[in-house]
């Protein structure tokens, strides 16, 4: 297709009826499509897709996983910021820098690029701290996450970590936006 029919087939009315709204965050999400089609998304559509949500969005997320198909390499080109959301054990990290060679290797401007530590375990547990991992990746690490034991619990009863109590999860999330957005 061209990408004249791309922008005819992916209209802001097209991408609307497929919008989610939250209440009352006012927060709006693109699900992608339960059918596991999403992987099949040509990068020209989705580049399309985005042109369209920048219109109306000052930021948008995506989730785009953990491969490297055309998609997610047009999400990455794209972005004007991109993140590496990781845990800390020597797989994971094996994997981020596989991604950073690989951004190296595109020329693609690494200075948009941040790291994220998920589940997070104490300290005496972890294999890698921020620091190592920033030392290993030479890609600055800006939000730890820890695992923390009442996020089960919290899940289960439907309440966002960040409505609940003043946590050090919530915290580091809270923090994390700040870095986002400033």
């Amino acid at each position: 297709l061209s990408l004249e029919d791309l922008r005819k087939r992916y209209s802001w009315d097209f991408i609307q009826e497929f919008m989610v709204v939250t209440q009352p965050e006012q927060m709006y999400i693109l699900p992608a499509p339960g059918d596991g089609s999403a992987h099949e998304l040509e990068s020209e559509a989705l580049e399309v897709i985005l042109l369209q949500l920048r219109e109306y969005f000052d930021v948008i997320i995506l989730d785009t996983g953990n491969n490297l198909d055309s998609a997610t390499q047009s999400a990455m080109t794209c972005a004007d910021r991109v993140l590496l959301v990781t845990t800390a054990d020597h797989t994971s990290i094996a994997d981020a820098k596989k991604m950073r060679r690989y951004i190296r290797l595109k020329d693609w401007d690494i200075g948009k690029y941040a790291v994220v530590i998920n589940r997070q375990p104490g300290y005496r547990k972890a294999l890698y701290g921020a620091g190592e991992i920033e030392d290993i990746l030479y890609i600055p690490v800006i939000g730890v996450l820890n695992e923390e034991e009442n996020l089960w619990m919290l899940n289960n009863a439907g309440i966002p970590v960040v409505k609940g109590d003043n946590s050090p999860l919530k915290k580091a999330i809270q923090k994390l936006q700040y870095a986002l957005v400033s």
